[in-house]
This record gives structure tokens, sequence and C-alpha cells, in this order.
């Protein structure tokens, strides 16, 4: 079975076919004039899957798109294709989230509010208690937003996607990811926002040391 796509990567190659012969400069140009300060070098994060498709984003993008193509683009062109895609740690057809965008109900990863009264237990049980006592629901909406690199990184401090969303909720209410670019003045270069990624990796691996102390 071919692997899930992370949803940011879906995006950008949908994007870059788009796009065009046009230049990145002018999608750059046009994805301005709707809120995204954006230069050449955020069109290339975008088409290579480091941008995160959140609602903003995709609302001003399509709009920039259609004012550099001159015609419409529907939020799910951003998603065509076929196969599997990564989202809220679920791995869904890309059929399904254009359905979703087009206001279909979308398919529930986990149990709804009094369909299983243990499944949060079933999620955090062996979790220490700062994480157990988080709202469920502000960890689902982060765990959601996490792209592959915040599983990454999760990952090599030894945490599953459902902890590292707990740690990061905790944290910050968002993924590291988001808080980076949050953090991150306009126009901050590559190794700048490397450099904010280590320092969070590092109150990440502060917060889980202190469970053994």
């Amino acid at each position: 079975m071919t692997e899930p796509r992370a949803a940011a990567a879906v995006m950008g190659a949908n994007v870059r076919q788009l796009r065009g012969d046009h230049t990145s400069e002018e999608l750059a140009r046009c994805a301005q004039g709707w809120g995204l300060k954006w230069g050449t070098g955020r069109v290339s994060d975008l088409e290579a899957g480091r941008v995160a498709p959140t609602v903003p984003t995709i609302w001003a993008l399509t709009l920039a798109l259609e004012d550099l193509l001159g015609a419409e683009v529907p939020p799910a062109a951003l998603f065509a294709g076929e196969g599997l895609v990564a989202i809220a740690g679920d791995e869904v057809e890309l059929s399904m989230l254009r359905s979703v965008l087009s206001g279909d109900r979308p398919k529930r990863p986990m149990p709804a509010a009094g369909e299983d009264a243990g499944w949060w237990e079933s999620v955090s049980g062996s979790w220490p208690p700062r994480l157990r006592d988080n709202v469920p629901g502000r960890w689902s909406r982060v765990k959601a937003a996490m792209t592959e690199a915040d599983v990454r990184i999760g990952a090599s401090l030894g945490l599953d996607r459902d902890r590292a969303a707990a740690e990061m909720a905790v944290l910050w209410g968002r993924p590291l990811s988001e808080q980076r670019d949050l953090l991150a003045e306009e126009g901050a270069t590559a190794q700048r926002r490397g450099h904010l990624s280590r320092e969070l990796k590092q109150q990440l691996r502060k917060a889980i040391d202190g469970d053994d102390q």
C-alpha cells in the first residue's frame, strides 16, 4: 500500500502544477495582495511541502491563484490527485479531503464526546498528569495541524505523534513548526528558522526531562 503523503506536500505539488509557466515572483505578488507576506522563498517553501495548509493559507492562496491564472480555483484544487493523505494521525483518501473542502462531513478520526467515554484515557493513560489533564480538544487540534517535520522532531525525542502533540499543546498551544513561524521575523533566513527550531526542540526536551526529576 502507498504511504500517505503529508497534506502540505500535496498542496505544494498542486500549487506548482497550477502555477504553470508563471514565476514564483508573480505568485508571491498575488499572495501579498491577499494578506500573505510572502516572497519567492516562501513560495519555494510552499511548493516543497514546508507550509502548513491552514485555513487562512488555503483561503488566501486560492484567491491569489485566481488572480494569477484569471480563472476560478476552488480550495479542493489544492488537493487534487489520488491516494492517501495524513490528516490528524488518520489516513484519508484525497477524494474525501476534497469532499470535505466542498462541504461534506469529514470522517471522524476519533470518537466524539459521549461515543466512548474512555477514549481519552486510552490515548493518554501512560502520560504524566500535566499532559493527561490537558483539554483533549486542544490536543486534537494541535495533532491535526502537525507537519511531518513536527512528527520527525517528536520521534527524535522518543515521542510518538500523540505524545508529541500533547507536549506541543501544553507548551505553545500549536505545533512546533507554527510556533517557529510565529517567532520568525519577516523574511527570516533558513538559518534563523533552523535556529528557532532547535531552541523549541530544546524546550520540548526540557519538558520531557522534567518528568524524571
